[in-house]
């Protein structure tokens, strides 16, 4: 128990439960874990968020939260707690949506209109994306959440997602153009140069190996090349 409470994934049901039965703790509660906890109890007393007026100390504890995730400071793994019973980190709940359906709201938005997010103009949602990430790296995301977010075809591992778009791009480029990128696209060839580098450190996995294989690359065009001069030089003497 004490493992799945400091991981985040004990319940406030069995965490009272234990409590009320005063099972001894492997460890001292935080003063964090116990404003989260009496946050918890609040919002399952009261329906909504504490109000000044109703607790001064816990409303400014959770303004701090929020201050702290939108600065970019509140660590991953307390974030993950906070969404875990929906706490809205961005801005204060309304009473009719959750603060995370209305982010997922506006992230299916941009996905429909620009497929991707600019992290200029975007800030916050980025972020919100990261944390979802993190969430579900430590098994703190809800079965729903992940659901509702593959839904709208959510990317889960963007590098993962930036070699599958640039995979298709180098495709579409020796269709078209029936050889290998050049000085006429610096930033394929880049792309290119550093694939032949990271398969020298052996750091290229089987898969990705394989994708670049599949389009005929050329691993050591230089070696090639250094082969024939060494060649024709031997001719020529």
């Amino acid at each position: 128990q004490d493992t799945q409470y400091r991981a985040g994934k004990l319940s406030q049901v069995h965490i009272d439960k234990l409590n009320s039965i005063n099972f001894p703790w492997g460890f001292t509660v935080s003063g964090w874990d116990k404003s989260f906890m009496a946050l918890q109890r609040h919002r399952g007393s009261h329906g909504k968020w504490p109000s000044e007026a109703e607790d001064k100390t816990l409303y400014e504890w959770a303004e701090a939260q929020r201050i702290l995730y939108v600065s970019g400071k509140l660590p991953v793994a307390k974030a993950c707690r906070l969404e875990s019973i929906d706490f809205p980190l961005r801005e204060k709940e309304t009473e009719s949506s959750s603060a995370w359906d209305v982010n997922l709201a506006t992230l299916r938005r941009h996905l429909t209109t620009r497929d991707k997010l600019s992290p200029e103009t975007e800030r916050e949602m980025t972020r919100w994306c990261k944390y979802q990430r993190g969430c579900k790296r430590k098994g703190t995301l809800s079965k729903r959440r992940i659901d509702l977010l593959n839904s709208i075809g959510f990317v889960w591992d963007p590098r993962e997602q930036l070699w599958d778009d640039t995979i298709l791009e180098l495709q579409q480029y020796l269709q078209t153009h029936t050889k290998w990128p050049g000085h006429d696209s610096p930033s394929l060839s880049g792309w290119v140069y550093r694939a032949r580098h990271l398969r020298r450190e052996g750091r290229l996995s089987d898969e990705r190996l394989a994708a670049l294989d599949a389009l005929g690359i050329d691993w050591n065009p230089n070696g090639k090349r250094s082969v024939e001069a060494i060649g024709e030089g031997g001719r020529s003497s």
